[in-house]
């Protein structure tokens, strides 16, 4: 059975639609296209009649989306941003000194962002795009030019190089030390203040798997404070709260500074690895490979952190 394809509209008609649809008034509409509002509501009417129903209602000193008006303006205005983000993003690649790069959140936070200075010494012309997110991205889709990822790799859609596997002991600041009982065991953490993450990260940044794969499973401990947020956490544990759990490479900084102090030197675990993610057939951009080997560089001055 064959079906009727529609015509499309015309685009001019669509980004009438859109700015109507934002402002829901024909005259604010005109005002921000540089045109008459007789104009606007033509090219409304010309667009519902091409498609067969009604996209407004004319309400009281304005306009209301109808349910097919709003499901019209939700998926043309997010194609709308996709193509002025790519626009975007092909105009900025196209002098040579532009770079995306995605990061997650604690990595932004606690690791990449005191380092960053250091490149931009080395690369004065860079024009710099920080994704921030936990999330796996499509790194073309995306416009991405490097990513730090974290996991077990390798993946199929990008190419990745190990960089190092992630270490967690406990870790508490000089502060909380000072008014804090003495710790000359695991077993006294039993007595102190633990910070604790829950979401959707993973086992071994919780302490009864922790404990568990240190050979303490079942130790009574009792909790201070517990988030979701990675970046809140550190920033407890930076405060004096209580002792949590970290490592390099995210917390070498406050480990090197002095800032957050190690305990227990000869226990610790070690986890997933984090990765330096390209594009399989990514652009040839010099910027992206000298950033991917000054990341391998700082990440290698991570390890020798205690």
């Amino acid at each position: 059975m064959n079906r009727l394809k529609l015509k499309r509209p015309s685009a001019n008609s669509l980004v009438v639609f859109t700015v109507a649809s934002r402002h829901l008034k024909f005259s604010a509409a005109a005002a921000e296209l540089g045109t008459t509002p007789v104009a606007v509501s033509s090219q409304i009417k010309l667009l519902e009649d091409h498609l067969g129903v009604r996209l407004f209602d004319r309400v009281h000193r304005g306009l209301r989306l109808t349910h097919a008006g709003a499901t019209l303006a939700e998926s043309v205005s997010r194609s709308f941003r996709d193509i002025s983000n790519a626009l975007e993003r092909v105009a900025a690649n196209s002098n040579g000194h532009h770079l995306s790069i995605s990061v997650s959140q604690g990595m932004s936070s606690h690791w990449l962002m005191p380092r960053i200075p250091r490149f931009r010494r080395l690369h004065p012309e860079a024009d710099i795009r920080f994704q921030v997110t936990d999330d796996y991205v499509d790194l073309q889709a995306e416009g991405i030019d490097v990513a730090l990822r974290y996991g077990d790799g390798p993946w199929d859609d990008v190419k990745a190089k190990r960089l190092m596997r992630v270490r967690r002991f406990p870790i508490c600041s000089p502060q909380y030390l000072e008014h804090a009982d003495a710790i000359s065991s695991l077993e006294d953490l039993a007595q102190h203040e633990l910070l604790y993450l829950s979401g959707r990260y993973g086992e071994f940044t919780r302490w009864d798997a922790w404990l568990r794969a240190v050979g303490l499973e079942g130790l009574k401990t009792q909790h201070a404070l517990t988030f979701d947020d990675h970046n809140s956490l550190i920033e407890a544990v930076l405060a004096g709260q209580g002792i949590a759990l970290g490592g390099p490479p995210h917390l070498s900084h406050y480990l090197k500074s002095g800032q957050l102090i190690r305990l227990f030197d000869d226990v610790e675990t070690q986890h997933r690895f984090f990765w330096i993610v390209e594009q399989v057939d990514g652009s040839k951009n010099p910027l992206k490979s000298a950033f991917a080997s000054w990341l391998e560089d700082e990440m290698r001055g991570s390890i020798d952190i205690t």
